[in-house]
């Protein structure tokens, strides 16, 4: 890819978007211009560098003679403003990921260590993360999760680093092209993003490229229900299949023998042993000579990431858990599955938000089983007091400051009230942070 003395195009003025338009301008590109949907606003506009333009796709004069495109991970490249963009100029279409990774030759050697799946993948880096600089190990989380890679290149010089721990959603991976880490690991699929993907096949096709360029000298960590050929070395996770690592309670088995017990340990139960088995698993040659005690030290400290089946208050004997971040039926599943009731107590279950299409029947048997009273809210608030009221008590409540308050009323001493979504918080949220700092701010008021 010939960035020098060349004119570049960047789709979407976020804050990857802004990053790989710089990168392209210090690796020598003469002009960028960033290209958004809508017009952008913002201090950081004052201060724009050399040779980049900001504009919106209908003021752009959008270049046949353009190097090549960049499009950041939030664009959907098959979007009618993406493709009149990319198709008015015809030239070649890369990602922000996949930018960054095509300079790394560029930057000191350093190991890299990547993470897709549909859910645990915020929780799954920062374990790694956090054991590495546990061990005296200095990494970045970069990419869906931390600095964009094209940022973390570009601090490199302020900011040097040993590991970069690179959360990787489906969307970057669509657009990759030799992008590979020399550790990658995929948790396991379900069905997401169907509003975006034409079908499951699609969505979990998309996941899976975080293997195709990797070679025999690279690690590939699967969840043990993939089946994946690849040149790397395969190891499989799982609580429920035969696999490498196994998760039993909250034990983790390398081979069959015992690597770590975590049962001590309070944010260590449910579905996050599998998240450190995972991160366990990536960190293999690190923690090799690693003693029990020491790695349980260093996880004694970690705290789960905010927003995903995270304890935030008890109030009047009753627990509250914040899982806004669950936003597809299996997060849901995992945080139902994960929560330990007192034997007098029960769950109450907030959920709702935008219509993704998803197929909510398959909790009908979990919530059967565990859920004494469900309060909905959102777009699909409807559908779900239609679709669970022969299995628990339902409510629509239309938004979350009644559901909350109605929670409240219905708790009482050992329930837990668990807010797990289940889905994307845009009709009524910019955001699953913007929905979960919602939720806490409700529950300071009670």
């Amino acid at each position: 890819m010939k960035i020098t003395n060349s004119t570049y195009a960047v789709l979407g003025a976020g804050a990857s978007g802004r990053a790989a338009a710089e990168l392209l301008l210090r690796h020598g590109a003469s002009a960028v211009d960033l290209i958004d949907a809508k017009p952008q606003s913002g201090a950081w506009l004052e201060s724009l560098p050399a040779g980049m333009s900001v504009m919106t796709l209908d003021s752009a004069e959008v270049q046949a003679s353009y190097a090549g495109m960049v499009v950041s991970p939030g664009v959907d490249i098959e979007s009618d403003w993406c493709k009149q963009a990319t198709g008015l100029s015809q030239v070649p279409v890369i990602g922000e990921l996949e930018l960054a990774w095509s300079l790394r030759s560029d930057y000191p050697e350093m190991k890299s260590i990547a993470v897709t799946g549909t859910n645990g993948k915020t929780t799954t880096v920062e374990l790694i993360a956090h054991i590495l600089e546990g061990l005296g190990i200095k990494a970045q989380l970069c990419g869906n999760h931390g600095k964009p890679l094209s940022r973390c290149w570009l601090d490199y010089v302020n900011e040097p680093f040993d590991v970069a721990v690179i959360e990787v959603s489906s969307f970057q991976l669509e657009t990759i092209e030799t992008f590979a880490p020399e550790v990658a690991v995929c948790l396991a699929i379900e069905p997401d993003h169907l509003d975006r993907y034409k079908s499951y096949d699609d969505y979990e096709a998309a996941k899976l490229k975080i293997f195709d360029f990797q070679n025999k000298e690279c690690r590939a960590i699967i969840d043990a229900n993939i089946q994946l050929s690849s040149l790397a070395e395969i190891q499989t996770v799982s609580s429920s299949l035969e696999a490498h690592w196994k998760v039993k309670g909250e034990k983790v088995f390398y081979q069959g023998d015992l690597y770590i017990d975590v049962g001590d340990i309070d944010w260590a139960g449910g579905h996050q042993v599998l998240n450190l088995a995972y991160a366990i698993a990536a960190l293999q040659e690190y923690i090799v000579d690693v003693s029990q005690a020491e790695l349980l030290a260093i996880l004694e400290s970690f705290h789960v990431p905010a927003f995903r089946c995270q304890k935030v208050a008890t109030i009047r004997g009753v627990a509250y858990y914040n899982d806004s971040k669950a936003t597809n039926i299996d997060s849901v599943a995992k945080a139902l599955h994960g929560l330990k009731v007192k034997e007098s107590g029960s769950i109450i279950w907030i959920a709702g938000g935008k219509d993704k299409g998803l197929n909510y029947e398959l909790l009908l048997p979990l919530v059967n089983a565990k859920v004494k009273q469900a309060f909905f809210i959102g777009e699909i608030g409807n559908q779900l007091v239609n679709l669970f009221e022969p299995v628990t008590a339902v409510e629509n409540c239309q938004t979350l400051d009644i559901a909350v308050q109605r929670a409240c009323q219905s708790a009482v001493e050992n329930d837990i009230v668990l807010f797990s979504a289940g889905t994307s918080s845009f009709d009524q949220f910019s955001s699953y942070v913007e929905r979960g700092e919602a939720f806490n701010d409700l529950l300071k008021n009670l």
